[in-house]
């Protein structure tokens, strides 16, 4: 998977059913049964799985003793950042936190309601169109990847635009979903969150992604019942290199995307997270797979 089909993946319905035991092993015995382990392990929020299962198990090694490494160099938490961090958790995390938001929060939605509540969604329209615009100016994608992008913009701007963001009902219930999540990150310091290790890392992705989720369906986007919808298929195979299509319904939209595959020492792993990992390019077939 390319970093933008990644990306994707943690934010729209991409997922199906794994087969057997294939997400607890190393890549794929085959492209389908690799990209299937990938979607099971997203579904579920194992993003530490998700790495593990990408990559060949010297190179997982390798991620794991980087991981820390990259933060060695980094400067200081300011005390305006050290600040802003400590107010942001104790209003998130503070025993009465669901009721001091749900009061600072309600005025200021009746506000926005009378402001945008006709403007919005031919707000949302317009910024979906400048989405689309701004794809066919990206050099870095092909084709293939800007009609699958348009695509999402495609059937998203039209839920965007219905959905009720300025509801009190729905305000509180994500509300509620926020501090339950952010009480579940632990977030004792910005030194711990920045410094964390990889198990750490993965963990508190897990808990967001968990969380993030369930913010969308309160909002009329139920991911879970969209990735449930996805399946797999091979476009190209020559033994070395791969393109399997992932069909997927998002909003009663049929959609799909591709992914693309490289087998080493007879398992089938993600091209760009493996390339990723490695910190090179992915390999030039891979790179020029048709979308």
């Amino acid at each position: 998977m390319r970093l933008h089909h990644l990306l994707c993946l943690l934010a729209l319905p991409l997922l199906a059913a794994c087969h057997g035991n294939e997400a607890l092993q190393v890549g794929g015995s085959t492209p389908e049964a690799a990209v299937r382990g990938s979607i099971a392990l997203l579904q579920a929020g194992d993003f530490k799985g998700l790495w593990k299962h990408n990559l060949p198990a010297s190179d997982y090694a390798t991620l794991r003793v980087d991981w820390r490494r990259n933060h060695t160099d980094m400067p200081p938490i300011s005390a305006a950042d050290r600040a802003r961090f400590n107010l942001v958790v104790h209003e998130l995390t503070a025993p009465n936190a669901e009721r001091s938001l749900d009061a600072i929060l309600a005025p200021q939605l009746d506000h926005l309601d009378q402001r945008y509540h006709d403007q919005l969604p031919v707000m949302i329209k317009v910024g979906g169109a400048v989405l689309k615009n701004g794809l066919e100016q990206t050099p870095r994608l092909d084709a293939g990847q800007k009609a699958e992008a348009a695509s999402l913009i495609d059937a998203l701007t039209p839920w965007a635009a219905r959905a009720p963001w300025f509801d009190q009902a729905s305000a509180q219930r994500a509300i509620r979903v926020l501090v339950a999540t952010a009480r579940k990150l632990d977030l004792s310091s910005p030194e711990a969150l920045r410094d964390a290790n990889f198990d750490a890392t993965m963990a508190r992705l897990n808990v967001g992604y968990r969380g993030i989720k369930r913010m969308l369906a309160v909002y009329g986007l139920p991911l879970d019942a969209a990735l449930d919808s996805a399946r797999v298929s091979v476009v190209s195979n020559d033994g070395t290199h791969a393109v399997v299509k992932v069909d997927y319904r998002l909003l009663d939209q049929p959609l799909s995307t591709q992914t693309q595959l490289v087998r080493e020492h007879g398992r089938w792993y993600s091209a760009t997270l493996l390339a990723a990992a490695r910190h090179a390019p992915p390999p030039v077939a891979v790179a020029n797979a048709p979308f």
